[in-house]
């Protein structure tokens, strides 16, 4: 028996190479981008996640202060707290959700029945809003108390506003 073997050309002199060889390149760019953007979203994702937790726990910290100020302290008690709020946020509001969802205090019709609504806004665009059992007003009994990102050190004090107890919260 015969075998016929052909001799292939060396890999070298072959044109297979200069033809497939920009396609597997391409392929290759393809999928990298495919997961880099994959994975530049996640990174997003956690670091927006990672803020609405900061986020979370600094309305917690505060509705706790606020909860054993008015349990166990009376009208007109202060308290002092520093904060710190992500720039990832657009605003933090306490007292309620204001028409314009801007959070400012430029002639609103404050609905004084959700005084107890703590309202925040992500730059992204989600809104959260979160309830309390302590009513909050800003400067003014008919303000919103408004927060930005940056550092603080708010004052809180219980007020006695027509036999219902506030925690307004100021910035100096």
């Amino acid at each position: 028996m015969k075998h016929s073997c052909k001799k292939k050309k060396p890999f070298i002199q072959s044109n297979n190479a200069l033809i497939s060889y920009p396609i597997y390149l391409l392929v290759a760019i393809i999928i990298c981008s495919a997961a880099l953007i994959l994975i530049l979203y996640g990174v997003q994702y956690l670091s927006n996640e990672t803020s609405r937790q900061q986020i979370e726990e600094i309305i917690q910290k505060i509705t706790y202060e606020v909860e054993t100020i008015t349990a166990y302290a009376d009208s007109g008690t202060v308290q002092r707290m520093k904060i710190s709020l992500p720039h990832e946020m657009t605003f933090l509001c306490f007292g309620g959700k204001p028409n314009n969802s801007t959070c400012t205090n430029s002639n609103d019709q404050r609905n004084h029945d959700i005084t107890n609504l703590i309202y925040y806004k992500m730059k992204n665009g989600q809104e959260f809003y979160q309830y309390s059992t302590i009513s909050f007003i800003g400067e003014t009994k008919d303000a919103y108390a408004l927060l930005t990102p940056g550092s603080y050190d708010i004052i809180i004090s219980i007020e006695a506003i027509e036999m219902k107890s506030y925690a307004k919260i100021i910035i100096p």
